[in-house]
């Protein structure tokens, strides 16, 4: 039956500076439950993001115990992630607590440390989740120059199987396009592929010294300003405009990295190239130490060292010759 959305808003919109909204509500005691029209917006009313979730579950089995899932889809997601000149983002201050920041807490006798025991997941959880065709932007205001940078992530595919005792799955898709999207440029493709065994025990017992398992991320054309609005560089010195890895490394990415194996002997390859810098080797891990198991090839043009090592390129040029 649909229940009144406003009574899930209120739970929410009384602890948050942002607002919560939703079109419908629907709870069954057999399944699904159904949430349309989920919508997050920051203080000023302006819409950040927007979803609509299902899940396959029953409310009969949730309450008695059952913790199987089912299928969990989320569809029609949409999103505008934006950072501001001074580093917060638009989602930090939606959800920021309307509550006064509490007083210090005074001092009192410690009690007794909580008993140790392995981590536990609870027994019985299971579930599929499917994200399909979900779009986001990420806004950079804090870009060098003061020019806001943004990347378009489009038709992110996400299908994930989590199941105490049983093999771990995660596939990604995705295309991440220079700017809000609109244009004609189809961007680059990033996929992920992953799946973990012996991760947990059929009762949720964590036993992660056992893990084993696989994994590739292979990301093509991708457009460097993605990077640049993840991993912002800082400034030489204070006050000093800040380089931007497009600008030192070229507009491309290419990324392809491949692993596997258990906690006690693992091995990956890595392979990055940009325009104007490469790098690439092979490394392993035997439960104590990560090594190289192949030489590690770094490549870099004059103009990336020249913008990301202004101080090292100052050097090479003052030298007749540069050892590494």
């Amino acid at each position: 039956s649909s229940v009144a959305p406003g009574f899930a808003k209120d739970a929410v919109n009384g602890s948050i500076k942002g607002k919560i909204d939703l079109t419908r509500l629907s709870l069954s005691w057999g399944g699904p439950q159904v949430i349309e029209g989920v919508t997050l917006s920051d203080p000023e009313g302006k819409e950040i993001a927007t979803l609509n979730l299902e899940a396959q579950a029953g409310l009969w089995g949730l309450a008695f115990g059952d913790l199987n899932l089912g299928e969990v889809k989320i569809t029609k997601a949409k999103a505008i992630v934006v950072r501001e000149a001074d580093g917060t983002t638009n989602i930090q201050r939606a959800i920021a607590s309307r509550a006064a920041t509490p007083a210090p807490a005074k001092n009192t006798k410690p009690g007794k440390p909580a008993p140790g025991g392995p981590l536990t997941l609870p027994e019985g959880l299971s579930v599929k989740l499917i994200v399909k065709d979900l779009a986001a932007m990420f806004v950079d205001k804090a870009a060098a120059g003061g020019k806001p940078l943004s990347v378009t992530l489009k038709d992110v595919d996400v299908t994930s199987v989590f199941a105490p005792g049983k093999p771990l799955n995660l596939d990604v898709s995705a295309r991440a396009i220079p700017g809000d999207g609109s244009g004609t440029d189809l961007g680059g493709k990033i996929t992920i592929k992953a799946n973990a065994d012996k991760w947990s025990t059929p009762i949720g017992i964590l036993t992660l010294q056992n893990i084993k398992g696989d994994g590739e991320i292979k990301l093509e054309n991708i457009p460097v300003e993605l990077i640049d609005a993840l991993v912002p560089l800082a400034g030489a010195n204070p006050g000093e405009r800040p380089p931007t890895l497009r600008e030192a490394l070229g507009p491309k990415l290419q990324v392809t990295i491949k692993g596997g194996g258990d906690s006690n002997d693992a091995k990956a390859t890595i392979d990055i190239k940009v325009d104007n810098a490469s790098v690439g080797g092979a490394f392993a891990f035997d439960g104590n130490t990560l090594s190289t198991s192949a030489p590690l090839l770094v490549s870099a043009k004059g103009s990336a060292i020249e913008a990301l090592a202004p101080a090292l390129a100052k050097a090479i040029k003052a030298s007749e010759q540069a050892k590494f």
